[in-house]
């Protein structure tokens, strides 16, 4: 082929691809990643941005800082809870109920007024042994449960839409009661938070900004508490007895 000829050809191709146009569409904003060349030195860094997260109230409770009702007994033998002890109401041989009643009283501090959210560290043994009910001031809060067996892990007290429930808490004594509702259901730690997007793992630690927290040795047997609403449905010293005849 003539170099005339093979000019023709490269200006006919060249006429095509211009008035087909290009069928990869361009690209747009793709990230270029800096080099390490003598090139990348001026080119502009992405500031980085620290955000410190605002310390919410709130406060931890051990399991066994209460006062223990039976059948609800106290065990220290699992590494995986918090110092090894958590509370249980035993269950019957191919899980027959046969722990009916008890639960756990605790007297805390709230040391700020605000919402609460509520968390229990629970071990389910089973569909018949997955939930525990919650009784604040007197008050039925619903109960605390899921389909998660077998294992140690966090568990939030929901709303009627299913959501966190936030519970409004002025600042002061209050009494929570962790009721046995069906026996196999196990209780490590109790938190409660003004934080609704916190979301405890594992065994939670007491030396968290901003958290109060309850231990055996901190607790006492006295039930008294001041009620936390007027539409209280149960004295507060009734609340400390074995909870046979609440759930009745």
């Amino acid at each position: 082929m003539t170099c005339r000829s093979a000019l023709l050809m490269s200006i006919i191709v060249s006429s095509l691809f211009l008035i087909g146009g290009c069928e990869k569409a361009p690209s747009q904003n793709i990230p270029v990643e800096p080099s390490d060349g003598p090139s990348a030195v001026n080119e502009p860094r992405p500031a980085v941005i620290e955000i410190e997260r605002a310390e919410f109230p709130s406060i931890l409770l051990e399991a066994e800082s209460g006062e223990i009702a039976a059948p609800v007994q106290l065990y220290e033998d699992d590494e995986a809870a918090s110092g090894g002890a958590y509370v249980l109401a035993p269950e019957g041989p191919e899980h027959k109920e046969i722990s009916i009643g008890g639960g756990v009283t605790y007297k805390f501090e709230v040391p700020e007024a605000g919402d609460y959210a509520l968390w229990v560290r629970g071990r389910w043994c089973c569909d018949c042994g997955n939930s525990v009910e919650v009784l604040l001031d007197g008050v039925s809060e619903g109960t605390v449960e899921d389909a998660v067996l077998g294992q140690w892990h966090w568990v939030a007290l929901l709303d009627d839409k299913h959501d966190l429930k936030m519970k409004p808490l002025r600042s002061g004594t209050h009494l929570l009661v962790i009721l046995n509702r069906e026996d196999g259901a196990a209780w490590d730690q109790i938190l409660l938070t003004q934080d609704p997007d916190y979301r405890p793992s594992g065994v939670e630690l007491p030396d968290v900004p901003g958290r109060t927290a309850q231990t055996p040795e901190d607790s006492t047997d006295a039930p008294d508490a001041t009620e936390n609403s007027p539409e209280a449905e149960l004295p507060l010293d009734e609340i400390a007895e074995p909870a046979d005849e609440i759930l009745r």
